[in-house]
């Protein structure tokens, strides 16, 4: 199968699917993306940055992970499917 979008964005986060159409040229995306350049250019356009090197952002909300063991499992499991690791 293969997924019309290369890329899952969460602030802060990206993730390349195992099954993607052009691995290598979402890499590089992925690498801009979350450099400090990229961030640069986000706050350019007025758009925040997750990054903390990067002056003039909101803070954003923590979040402290599953609240059990299942739910743990459960997205271990999807993320193992779905995406490429190292």
């Amino acid at each position: 199968m293969r997924y019309k979008y290369v890329l899952l964005y969460l602030l802060g986060q990206m993730a390349l699917p195992i099954h993607s159409v052009h691995p290598h040229a979402a890499m590089l995306y992925i690498d801009l993306e979350l450099s400090k350049e990229g961030g640069n250019i986000y706050r350019a356009i007025g758009f925040d940055s997750p990054r903390k090197d990067i002056p003039g952002g909101t803070s954003y909300k923590k979040f402290y992970g599953a609240t059990s063991t299942k739910e743990v499992k459960e997205w271990h499991d999807m993320f193992r499917r779905l995406f490429l690791t190292k």
